[in-house]
């Protein structure tokens, strides 16, 4: 079974996603989850870092890493096959393009890329089309970085918005496995079905 290590940052919108996603993803990988500094110290409407600790531990028998220390050993020790960033937040698309590790999850990125682990991120953002489109762009055309394929969820009311078709998430792991980028990247939105996630 491929270890697979998922970071979890902001998009807190996205967060009530992850049960049916981590129902699929958890027969196939044995999973390791880091969470940002964000993530840790942020409760949402959306939901309270307690009950996200809760949600992650009925999916993993590791442990959930959350420090600086815990992420830098997911290189040189506990080495994983793949890394889904999800869901992925323009804050941390920035970070990563500009070299910045200053959350968990951003140095469990480094950990791995220098392992040449392929790193695949699901993006969700209201601001991809705006200051941070630069960064995605160049982001994912670097070595070992994939995307799972995306579109604007809702172009009338947000109009820089771009979020990532979850239902995709399998799919291009096994691509990013295989050093490829699963195609077509940008995908029609309002045809995104979430009963298929």
């Amino acid at each position: 079974m491929k270890k697979l290590c998922i970071g979890i940052t902001g998009s807190f919108c996205n967060h009530p996603h992850l049960p049916i996603i981590l129902d699929k993803l958890k027969n196939n990988y044995e999973i390791t989850f880091v969470v940002s500094d964000n993530v840790q110290k942020t409760n949402t409407r959306f939901g309270t870092y307690d009950n996200l600790v809760k949600l992650l531990h009925k999916y993993t028998n590791n442990k959930i890493i959350t420090t600086l220390a815990e992420s830098e050993l997911l290189g040189p020790k506990y080495k994983q096959d793949i890394m889904l960033i999800l869901p992925c937040s323009a804050s941390s698309v920035n970070k990563l393009e500009q070299g910045i590790y200053d959350n968990p999850v951003l140095l469990a990125i480094k950990a791995n890329l220098r392992n040449e682990i392929p790193i695949v991120l699901c993006i969700a953002s209201n601001d991809f089309l705006g200051i941070s489109g630069k960064n995605l762009l160049s982001l994912i055309n670097r070595k070992n970085i994939y995307a799972v394929p995306f579109g604007q969820d809702d172009y009338i009311n947000k109009p820089n918005s771009l979020v990532s078709h979850f239902e995709d998430i399998e799919d291009t792991l096994i691509c990013a496995l295989n050093k490829k980028q699963i195609q077509p990247l940008l995908k029609d939105y309002s045809r995104r079905n979430l009963n298929e996630i």
